[in-house]
């Protein structure tokens, strides 16, 4: 018996879910079974719809681990330019000088890589080194600049994968009156699509009252402000600073923010006691800060050293140039 009322009966399963229908005229029993191929391409145009991917949302932008060196075999070759109609070359092509030199070894202190990652399969690569041997790459500028290359598997391609967007996250801590603010001000003027959130803003108060119920609040309030920022899709760039002197409040914060396709950078400014004093001073002489500031802030100094943060001694230069420094720290492809 050969049943006629299937279509209607699919139609009505996708009026209620939402699913695309896909019929075959002939095979048979299992239909997805002896027309194989037929179901895999109706299935592959499905999910390469930008709709169903935006829907499951399941790409994972993240760093290339070491124990996965050896897929940049693989990247490297899908992304040997191949002009119209041309011949794929055999894949030991990748192991002549000129190709070789950007994979050879990777793990080095200047090289750097992220993968697209979906249900535990790496999709592109993005790749830098610095190839300041005698073997140049195609797109050497100097031997201090990184080479870039960008590799997409043939199948995932034209979906928007090369292009994924990825907010920056700063989190810079340092003691009171090391240039936090007017620093991250500054950085704010340099990045692309930056927002500023001072820690201090979100417990402006008078008298102000260190206890468990405003610490827990104060927290509650960075991190909810931070991952509103994250959410909007005007923010490239999410700059936060505050006192953070001990590595709990950094792993808190980190922990209660959605940072998954985020590249979070952990860094902390620090200064010399003698000229912290004199900065700190300043303050006190203006009536900013109370005289017990200083000794408050000195006496932090220290604890930075202990933290997992990139340092950035700010003793005797400007916002100017601890902001620029910030930049080149971030920017230099370890």
């Amino acid at each position: 018996m050969v049943r006629t009322d299937i279509r209607d009966e699919y139609e009505a399963i996708s009026g209620k879910t939402g699913a695309e229908i896909c019929m075959f005229s002939s095979g048979g029993h299992p239909a997805i079974y002896s027309n194989a191929e037929r179901a895999a391409e109706a299935i592959r145009q499905f999910l390469s719809r930008a709709d169903v991917r935006n829907d499951c949302n399941e790409i994972v932008i993240r760093p290339l681990k070491p124990e996965e060196y050896s897929v940049l075999e693989d990247f490297l070759y899908d992304a040997i330019y191949l002009s119209k109609g041309a011949a794929a070359p055999p894949k030991e092509i990748i192991n002549q000088p000129e190709f070789a030199v950007y994979i050879a070894d990777f793990g080095q202190a200047d090289d750097l890589c992220l993968v697209a990652e979906a249900y535990g399969h790496l999709l592109g690569a993005v790749w830098t080194r610095i190839l300041a041997g005698k073997i140049k790459g195609y797109g050497n500028v100097d031997e201090h600049t990184p080479e870039f290359a960008i590799s997409v598997k043939k199948e995932f391609r034209q979906q928007g994968i090369g292009s994924k967007p990825m907010k920056n996250i700063y989190l810079i801590g340092g003691t009171m009156g090391v240039g936090k603010t007017t620093t991250c001000q500054v950085l704010k003027s340099k990045l692309p699509g930056s927002v500023f959130l001072d820690g201090d803003w979100c417990w402006d108060m008078q008298p102000f009252q260190v206890t468990p119920e405003t610490k827990k609040m104060v927290m509650e309030n960075i991190c909810f402000l931070l991952n509103q920022f994250i959410r909007c899709s005007v923010y490239e760039n999410i700059i936060f600073c505050w006192v953070m002197h001990e590595q709990a409040i950094i792993d808190e914060i980190l922990s209660k923010l959605d940072i998954e396709h985020c590249l979070v950078h952990t860094i902390s400014l620090v200064c010399d006691a003698d000229e912290l004093r004199k900065r700190l001073q300043k303050d006190v002489d203006a009536g900013i800060r109370s005289e017990d500031a200083i000794q408050r802030s000195i006496a932090r100094v220290g604890l930075y050293e202990d933290l997992d943060t990139e340092k950035i001694d700010v003793s005797h230069i400007t916002p100017s140039q601890a902001a620029e420094s910030m930049i080149n720290s971030i920017y230099r492809w370890r």
